[in-house]
């Protein structure tokens, strides 16, 4: 017998990529950043676009510049479940 879509009875459930444990449903999947790299980003003129009011009330665009700089990035990203995501954090 077949069940009308949307009306699903499964239950979603993950394995969780550290210790390979099958997660019972209901159990939140947790994001974990396993490694990461330095990244340098560069100047961009005109990147973000700005729209204010000007002293008449009407919209006025105006774009700024991004001034780039220095930041860390996401190589690696598992998906865990809270026990690891938390013994690895610490």
């Amino acid at each position: 017998m077949s069940q009308p879509a949307g009306c699903s009875t499964a239950r979603i459930v993950f394995r969780c990529q550290i210790c390979s444990h099958v997660c019972p449903a209901g159990t939140p999947p947790v994001r974990v950043a396993v490694s990461t790299r330095s990244k340098s980003y560069r100047f961009r003129p005109g990147a973000n676009r700005v729209v204010r009011p000007d002293v008449n009330g009407k919209p006025k665009v105006k774009y700024i510049d991004d001034p780039g700089g220095v930041g860390r990035e996401v190589v690696r990203e598992v998906v865990a479940c809270p026990e690891c995501a938390a013994r690895i954090s610490r």
